[in-house]
């Protein structure tokens, strides 16, 4: 009797772990998130003159993720200049009437290297707001069709300034760029213009390192386990002056079999093997006036 009671708590105890094991493989986070697709490029082209980065979220799977949610992070270099702190002089002629002592700063020449130095910190995390989905809204996206996630490079975004220092300390200023359906049909013109804001904003890029690394955060419909899909793009990673290629395209049984319609049929179709892909946009489309992705009575600085 003790040797078939030992036998049938050693079974149980077996059957216990075998399940909570295979229960536990199953359930992970990190073999759901691979089922979650980004575009290996990120996209910057301009609205209003006003860049836009711009990136597509996918779902293999039918059961896509409950209350999924999108954050962005930009990881760049910090770089400030400072200025030595006052200095209290020593000669007793520097005092002044009153007998108080004076203080010297070395401000003179705000250009000399010796009276300030460029302090780096390296690797500096902030938040990036979204446009679509609104961070208004707690950024919630559906997953059940592709979705492009919008950022606006305007004056508060991380991933652009108009007035910084480089590692050398060298200052660069620049204005930000002008609807260019003011310039007209001259493609020239366009061209130089967008020209030289993409490259200023492409000298800011690589002289911080940015990274922007992208969060997808929501819960399983199956296991009801948080999960959480990671992807990054750097500046190799961003095309200028392209757009995504269409990827869902409505679904019409009857028209291309010539056969009736049925209940069952599914609304769209979604060609992933265009999911990728980008291409680049017209002369006389580098500027336009509203997005498809984004909202077109959104107030533009």
């Amino acid at each position: 009797m003790l040797i078939i009671l030992w036998q049938i708590c050693t079974a149980i105890v077996f059957d216990a772990v075998a399940v909570g094991l295979i229960f536990h493989r199953i359930a992970r986070g990190a073999s759901r998130s691979r089922s979650i697709l980004f575009s290996d490029k990120a996209i910057v082209r301009y609205i209003r003159g006003i860049p836009h980065l711009m990136f597509r979220l996918g779902e293999r799977r039918k059961y896509h993720l409950i209350e999924a949610t999108v954050r962005c992070y930009c990881i760049r270099h910090e770089r400030i200049k400072n200025n030595p702190p006052p200095h209290r002089c020593t000669n007793d002629d520097d005092r002044n009437n009153n007998g108080t002592t004076q203080y010297q700063t070395g401000d003179d020449n705000i250009n000399n290297s010796s009276s300030s130095h460029i302090e780096t910190t390296h690797f500096v995390s902030r938040q990036m707001g979204l446009l679509q989905p609104n961070d208004k809204f707690g950024s919630h996206v559906w997953m059940g069709l592709p979705q492009v996630v919008v950022h606006r490079i305007d004056t508060s975004s991380p991933l652009n300034e108009r007035d910084w220092l480089d590692a050398e300390g060298n200052r660069h200023r620049y204005s930000p760029m002008n609807n260019l359906s003011d310039i007209g049909n001259d493609s020239s013109m366009i061209t130089s213009t967008v020209n030289d804001d993409i490259s200023n904003i492409r000298n800011f890029l690589y002289d911080r390192d940015v990274e922007m690394v992208v969060l997808v955060e929501g819960t399983d419909e199956i296991t009801g386990a948080v999960t959480q899909a990671r992807h990054s793009y750097k500046l190799c990673d961003i095309a200028f002056n392209h757009t995504f290629t269409d990827c869902v395209h409505p679904y019409h049984r009857s028209r291309q079999r010539n056969i009736g319609s049925s209940s069952l049929d599914p609304a769209v179709t979604i060609d992933f093997t265009k999911f990728h892909d980008i291409v680049p946009l017209p002369v006389n489309e580098i500027d336009c006036s509203s997005c498809a992705y984004v909202i077109q009575n959104e107030n533009f600085p």
